[in-house]
């Protein structure tokens, strides 16, 4: 039984859309982990497998009539926001703890000169 976990990343431009006298071409980071399990026996064989993919676009492609391209970088605003909220919420105890730790530092220091 042999268990495989390949993570691949490729970009994928889709199909051509009209708008107007333009084609608009997106463009896609794909990414993706599978696994695949297959057992062979001397009675039966069996096999499965599962996996995730995630797209993310990251660009749309302008061509002109005249046969221009023009490439259209897209942000993810979503993953910058969750990205923002994961760092803040890590931050936020270790502030806490470092807050806390010198007021209570602060407070045995007044005490033992009083």
């Amino acid at each position: 039984m042999k268990q495989r976990w390949p993570w691949t990343t490729e970009l994928v431009e889709g199909d051509p859309i009209q708008v107007g006298s333009r084609q608009l071409i997106p463009v896609v980071k794909v990414r993706s982990i599978v696994r695949r399990q297959v057992t062979f026996g001397t009675e039966k064989s069996s096999g499965g497998g599962g996996g995730v993919v995630w797209l993310q676009p990251v660009a749309m492609i302008q061509r002109h009539p005249d046969g221009e391209e023009e490439r259209l970088t897209i942000s993810d605003q979503t993953w910058m926001a969750i990205k923002g909220m994961l760092t803040g919420a890590l931050a936020l105890p270790i502030l806490y703890f470092i807050v806390a730790g010198a007021a209570f530092l602060w407070r045995k220091s007044r005490h033992a000169t009083s």
